[in-house]
């Protein structure tokens, strides 16, 4: 044990350059400023690609619908409008029926993932304001 006090008694000790605190701090602020940035561009990416994906997913919920035969049902409102009145359970059921429930679901699901998308895009812009240091 006194041979290691001795051993660290004698080594002197290194002074760190003038510099070396700001020097750190600043390669700090670019390591976080490259990682929101990329944090940032992927978020972007994906707005992009989903926004490119909802295009033709947008046409098959409409490609359903016509297959489905939902016009007809909603035709027949206006053409006997008093057998709708007095079958209006069975009306419903029908029409919930014919709709392309997977395909609507998963457009929502894609609309709301771009929208949680941008918002945290938008909570990017934040951090990035919190996450500044200030060198002396």
């Amino acid at each position: 044990m006194s041979l290691s006090k001795e051993i660290f008694n004698k080594l002197s000790l290194v002074e760190p350059s003038e510099n070396l605190h700001q020097s750190i701090l600043s390669r700090i602020e670019l390591y976080q400023k490259a990682k929101l940035f990329r944090l940032k561009v992927s978020y972007c990416l994906t707005v992009a690609l989903s926004s490119m994906a909802i295009i033709p997913l947008s046409h098959l919920v409409i490609q359903s619908i016509n297959q489905s035969g939902l016009y007809q049902f909603l035709s027949l409102i206006f053409t006997d409008f008093d057998v709708v009145a007095n079958q209006w359970q069975s009306f419903v059921l029908s029409i919930i029926e014919s709709l392309p429930t997977i395909e609507i679901a998963t457009l929502l699901l894609l609309a709301l993932f771009i929208v949680w998308t941008i918002s945290e895009i938008n909570n990017i812009h934040l951090k990035n304001k919190l996450l500044q240091i200030k060198i002396f």
